[in-house]
């Protein structure tokens, strides 16, 4: 079968485009051998006709090259990655559906707004800008509703796209971040589905995310984001409090006029990306897109459970390992409006048991309900010794503590039967005193004339 792969790509549509886009994407993902090229396609396609679990099995060799891409070149890694977005319309078939139209989102885009920028950055990455207008008006009906509209524009990109990851943008200017961030945690298995589609099934790579907001929590919001991602990731998370430290990452050409860019308006641009979202062609497209599913039947019984029906390992089932320690309860004290956002996300991550525990005080009254006073230190308005005097007196009891194990390790050591065998040997190294001379002994050992047997003192 002749294997058929891009030499060009459109122009004229709604993306734009580098005029090395193809070599620069394809080197990038380590793919600038077009007969390595197609014969992974065609080592892809026969792979596929082989599963029977597949309900579609005839994409184009276009798809399989972007496929692909989105993989860096993997071979192996498009096997999964095929696997994965067909068994995600299987359990999840809510999220893939066909619209007729727009009117779906007609009252959900005065709350926010989401679009790809028609221009790639200077490496080839295509940008993808979400503005929030109101969080009042956000609801779990609504974030329903944009997985959809997230898995349309996804496709729509793997329809027309050939980009080198994605750049997202996050417009939080005029909204509360913690107010977005407790929305967030309330509905975080299904903000988990999202991005499980995005990043599982549509092989999305992040190549930057720029957050715009004028909140004084970020700093503390990000820092913490980056104590759970990756070392990689969290070098490109980036929060700008104007846009001209935007423009050093995205360039102003390329931006709409709404963030002081040279490009249309994001309400031109949403009006243009739209249509094109609902044209006739796409609708054909998310049709067929759609009849590929798995048939459960014929793979493993537990095969879909963990890795995208639930969260399981860690963070479900919390163990802390060496000592075995139980945590009855955690009780954080402080002031701060955003703990409450915290302890909401963290529970999400937590089983109920464990998520039960936790417990936040504003002051030290309702600490006293869970903890009594009499063992609390005098800093928290109990009536135990101080902080400093508890961190004193453990030093001493761990300092007493370790010398009293070294000695009585030290005297066990003296006392084995190995110390005991040495300490023979040693005694035997002797003298023999008649073989040496006289008066050796008297002035050398005891630097006094005479001998043990014969002591004379002038």
């Amino acid at each position: 079968m002749d294997v058929k792969i891009l030499e060009k790509l459109p122009h004229g549509g709604f993306y734009k485009f580098r005029h090395d886009q193809l070599t620069i994407v394809r080197k990038i993902s380590n793919m600038d051998d077009t007969e390595g090229i197609r014969q992974a396609i065609e080592l892809l396609r026969n792979w596929m006709q082989k599963q029977e679990y597949f309900n579609k099995k005839d994409q184009s060799d276009t798809y399989f090259e972007k496929l692909l891409v989105v993989s860096k070149g993997s071979l192996e890694r498009s096997k999964i990655r095929l696997e994965k977005i067909c068994a995600l319309r299987t359990i999840w078939p809510m999220h893939f559906i066909t619209l007729k139209d727009f009117n779906y989102f007609t009252e959900d885009f005065k709350t926010y707004n989401s679009v790809h920028l028609r221009d790639v950055t200077e490496d080839g990455s295509r940008v993808s800008l979400s503005k929030v207008y109101d969080t009042k008006r956000l609801t779990s009906d609504l974030l329903i509703r944009f997985v959809t509209y997230a898995v349309i524009t996804c496709e729509y990109a793997m329809a027309h796209d050939y980009p080198n990851g994605l750049v997202a943008i996050l417009d939080f200017r005029d909204v509360n971040l913690i107010d977005l961030l407790a929305f967030s945690t309330r509905h975080f298995t299904l903000l988990q589905q999202c991005l499980t589609i995005l990043k599982d099934g549509y092989g999305m790579r992040l190549k930057g995310l720029h957050v715009l907001t004028t909140s004084k929590a970020t700093d503390a919001l990000l820092t913490f984001a980056k104590q759970l991602l990756p070392k990689k990731l969290t070098g490109r998370l980036h929060v700008h409090r104007d846009m001209d430290t935007l423009y050093d990452f995205v360039s102003k050409e390329i931006l709409p006029s709404d963030l002081g860019g040279e490009a249309l308006s994001l309400s031109e641009l949403h009006e243009n990306f739209i249509n094109e979202l609902f044209s006739k062609e796409h609708k054909e497209w998310m049709d067929e897109a759609n009849r590929a599913t798995i048939n459960l039947s014929k793979k493993p019984k537990d095969y879909f459970s963990d890795d995208y029906i639930s969260i399981s390992g860690s963070f479900r089932t919390l163990t802390v390992e060496g000592y075995g320690m139980r945590v009855k309860a955690i009780h954080v004290v402080t002031p701060s409006k955003a703990a409450d956002a915290f302890v909401t996300f963290l529970k999400q991550l937590l089983t109920a048991k464990v998520a039960s525990r936790i417990h936040v005080h504003r002051d030290m009254e309702n600490l006293f309900a869970h903890v009594p006073k009499n063992i609390l230190p005098v800093d928290l308005g109990g009536e135990a010794p101080s902080l400093l005097e508890m961190q004193v007196s453990c030093i001493f009891t761990v300092l007493k503590t370790y010398i009293l194990y070294f000695a009585e390790n030290f005297l066990q050591a003296l006392c084995t039967k190995e110390h005991r065998e040495w300490m023979k040997e040693a005694q035997r190294a002797t003298i023999n005193e008649s073989k040496k001379p006289e008066d050796y002994f008297n002035n050398y050992s005891i630097g006094m004339p005479g001998s043990f047997r014969t002591l004379s003192v002038d």
